[in-house]
């Protein structure tokens, strides 16, 4: 189990969007029973309306899982925006039409999830949040 932590700002960010009535999801490669007990250590266990984990799941940058969030959210693909620091998911989101939102961080930059297929890249999710005007 390792010890996650939100980044600067991302819990306010994700409050935000909730309180503007966004319905927010969740797609991740980390198994179910691991990534429910790390959200609930960060207090941001009843933040998504849509979750789907990576038990047995095909890889990035298969869209299944990204449709899986949508349809739980009862969301088209341009609708929803995907707020990720990898080019794979960047690839994932354009594969189905979904706003790619590059988050850069030490491991993909700006110019490489830009390379990926992101619509827009930000320093952060707190400041996509703030560019968006929320």
């Amino acid at each position: 189990d390792a010890a996650p932590r939100l980044l600067p700002g991302a819990g306010d960010a994700l409050a935000r969007l909730a309180d503007a009535g966004r319905r927010l999801g969740l797609v991740t490669t980390g198994p179910r029973a691991l990534v429910e007990r790390q959200l609930t250590r960060l207090g941001i266990e009843g933040r998504f309306s849509a979750a789907v984990y990576g038990d047995g799941g095909p890889p990035r940058p298969d869209p299944l899982p990204l449709h899986q969030a949508l349809t739980q959210l009862e969301a088209t693909p341009r609708e929803a925006a995907l707020c990720s620091d990898t080019a794979a998911d960047m690839r994932m989101a354009r594969a189905i039409g979904v706003r790619a939102v590059g988050i850069a961080t030490f491991a993909f930059g700006p110019d490489a999830l830009r390379a990926a297929g992101a619509n827009e890249t930000a320093p952060s999710v707190a400041d996509w949040v703030t560019a968006i005007g929320l």
